[in-house]
């Protein structure tokens, strides 16, 4: 757990289950040569997932989407990052399907979610 895991708190806010948290940080380099560093300070669950991906001609609704979202922190070429980004945030985005144990996720199905229930 990161050392700030004692002040983290869950919010709900109507729509989505969120906490922020110090998760780390991602360096990212862009195109255009400029080094971004990212800071991820904010965890988001959405149930159901916001985002399809089609696997297999089909594309279903994944059961629980967790964005993990990251601000901009630093940039060593402020033109090269303002030509691209526009909200100065990335987000991480990891899709959970529910399933028995042997197909879905363990986690979701430690919680009880199963393909029964979904």
């Amino acid at each position: 757990m990161p050392k700030n895991a004692a002040e983290t708190r869950f919010f709900f806010d109507g729509e989505r289950m969120f906490m922020d948290i110090n998760l780390g940080k991602i360096k990212f380099f862009n195109k255009e040569g400029s080094e971004e560093i990212y800071t991820a300070n904010k965890i988001e669950l959405h149930t159901p997932a916001e985002h399809y991906i089609t696997l297999s001609k089909q594309t279903p609704r994944a059961s629980l989407e967790m964005h993990i979202i990251h601000k901009l922190e630093t940039t060593d070429l402020v033109q090269a990052t303002n030509l691209k980004m526009e909200v100065k945030q990335a987000i991480v985005a990891i899709q959970f399907i529910v399933g028995d144990i042997e197909e879905g996720d363990k986690m979701l199905n430690a919680f009880g979610f199963n393909s029964k229930n979904k």
